[in-house]
């Protein structure tokens, strides 16, 4: 089976890592706090930031969802965000008031108006975003959305996922965690160890923010779902930028196969500098499924308005050859 819809990097864990976590097994009667709290420091160093503002969890998923449950279910905040949107945050517990806002025509993250929607609203308000986009790989534009978080107020409670920024060569400058201290105490910055880092089924996420009440609140809770082998491999990986480079390069090869490849079929597609690339579905959508199905092919299908399109994960050259195979015989 080739499995295409859920952008994990096949690459996977660095060799000396992975060395790491047999070490960990024959650890794994521990309870992880002391490694727990190496990774808050090395991630506080990282980032230049002070250990308390680092939020742990079992996937950046679990920390998502505990910070809407915090800000949402009194029912007093509305959550903004646009579509499609990153399906979890759609599969939060009702009562929900939610407010979703479609792409602009050429399907880009209509901005604007989403920002126009949120200072409309008369309450308080929790804007959902992921740079890059998990859909498109659009990357937001740097200067509107800072000056949006900055002229917001309080009453606005920012959410910017940042899954997929470490496929970004210059995601150290990219990311807003670095300009925090310079911003309001209304945004949470969320990352990832599943996706550039290869560790998706270990369970690892971290977020930053400096709401201090909302840090120590959720801190004990969300680090109580870790496991001592994603946690030691987590402290590990940081320490390893050339496996991490190696990785971003062989993925943006394989990437660009793939957009060569789409091109010579006249496929339309939108994508930025991730591990995935959406293009326009090249036949009747129910036919294309059934083809993907016979060969044992799964890809994401946004929903809305970008249903006639499909997002391909790149996990690896082989597996981007094995797909524009099957696209030649369907547009053959």
């Amino acid at each position: 089976m080739l499995l295409l819809d859920r952008n994990e990097n096949r690459l996977g864990l660095a060799p000396a890592t992975r060395a790491q976590m047999i070490g960990a097994s024959r650890a794994s009667w521990r309870y992880p706090e002391q490694e727990t709290w190496r990774l808050q420091q090395a991630l506080a160093n990282v980032h230049g930031q002070s250990p308390e503002r680092v939020l742990l969890g079992a996937g950046s998923t679990s920390v998502l969802l505990a910070v809407l449950a915090d800000r949402l279910q009194s029912g007093r905040a509305t959550l903004f965000h646009p579509l499609p949107v990153y399906a979890p945050v759609l599969a939060f517990p009702s009562p929900l008031k939610a407010y979703p806002v479609g792409p602009t025509a050429d399907g880009r993250i209509d901005l604007p108006r989403l920002r126009q929607r949120v200072e409309q609203h008369q309450g308080d308000a929790v804007v959902y975003l992921s740079n890059p986009d998990c859909y498109s790989g659009e990357v937001l534009p740097r200067e509107s959305l800072l000056h949006w978080i900055t002229q917001s107020g309080p009453r606005v409670f920012f959410i910017i996922d940042e899954a997929y920024i470490e496929f970004m060569p210059d995601h150290g400058q990219r990311s807003l965690i670095r300009r925090q201290s310079a911003l309001p105490r209304n945004l949470l910055v969320l990352r990832s160890f599943s996706k550039a880092y290869g560790m998706a089924g270990l369970r690892v996420g971290y977020a930053v923010t400096r709401n201090a009440r909302l840090a120590a609140q959720l801190r004990v809770p969300l680090a109580t779902g870790m496991n001592l082998p994603g946690v030691m491999a987590a402290c590990d990986a940081l320490e390893d930028a050339a496996w991490l480079e190696h990785s971003r390069f062989l993925l943006e090869v394989a990437r660009s196969a793939l957009l060569e490849g789409l091109s010579e079929l006249g496929i339309a597609t939108r994508h930025g500098p991730t591990n995935f690339v959406l293009h326009e579905v090249p036949c009747d959508l129910s036919v294309f499924r059934a083809r993907l199905h016979e060969q044992s092919v799964r890809l994401a299908f946004p929903q809305g308005e970008l249903s006639s399109w499909c997002r391909v994960s790149v996990d690896c050259f082989a597996s981007v050859q094995a797909y524009l195979t099957l696209l030649r015989s369907v547009c053959g």
